[in-house]
């Protein structure tokens, strides 16, 4: 018994190493399993701070888009307020038939189309047929593009003159399509910017995953 007591604290320091041991067996596990970990969240880490990136520069780019959505859009603002408020067929007839008689040309005959929306503008086509030498109707083209009155002219149409000849210039036969212009006063340029933020409003989060912890050995 007395030989017992006398190795009893050599087997508590021997059971004391052993828990220890196995305590430091545990940890180094631990720290084994931290440091297999530090990889993956090291490539976590560097993706955020590029997802990161990507929204700072997506939000840099949504506020230059804006600024540069707005600078065009009181573009065709002032555009539309250069455009008169309507179209006169009385008046258009009769400057282009005024230019086309003050230059001699023969066989004259207008007729106006129907006006066309085209967003902030409408328009409205006049046909002019006639017949003339090619000199007259470059003279009438050229008076045209002198007028206050904003006239564009869309398509010329030039062919021989079944007419007979009287005097040395060739005469031609000219349909001329004119157009005409008068801002919609029903219609408002859209900036489109609220859209453009709600639809990033909706577009779905992605949710960060978390690594899955090894379990203890």
């Amino acid at each position: 018994m007395t030989g017992i007591l006398k190795k009893l604290h050599l087997f508590l320091f021997i059971y004391a190493v052993f828990v220890i041991y196995q305590e430091y067996e545990k940890s180094q596990k631990e720290i084994q399993a931290l440091n297999d970990r530090i990889p993956t969240l090291q490539r976590q880490i560097k993706k955020a701070e590029k997802e990161k990136q990507n929204l700072e520069r997506y939000f840099k780019d949504i506020e230059e888009a804006k600024e540069r959505i707005e600078k065009v859009a009181i573009g065709i603002d002032k555009l539309q307020k250069r455009l008169p408020p309507n179209i006169s067929d009385t008046e258009n007839l009769d400057l282009i038939r005024g230019l086309a008689e003050s230059l001699n040309i023969k066989n004259i005959l207008l007729s106006p189309g129907s006006e066309k929306v085209h967003g902030f503008y409408v328009s409205k086509d006049y046909k002019l047929k006639g017949s003339g030498t090619f000199l007259q109707y470059l003279i009438l083209l050229e008076k045209i593009g002198e007028q206050e009155k904003i006239l564009n002219i869309k398509t010329v149409n030039l062919v021989r003159s079944r007419t007979k000849q009287k005097g040395r210039f060739q005469l031609l036969d000219a349909e001329i399509i004119l157009e005409a212009f008068r801002f919609n006063d029903k219609y408002k340029e859209a900036r489109g910017i609220k859209e453009i933020e709600e639809s990033f409003k909706k577009m779905p989060q992605r949710k960060s995953r978390r690594p899955k912890r090894k379990g203890k050995g």
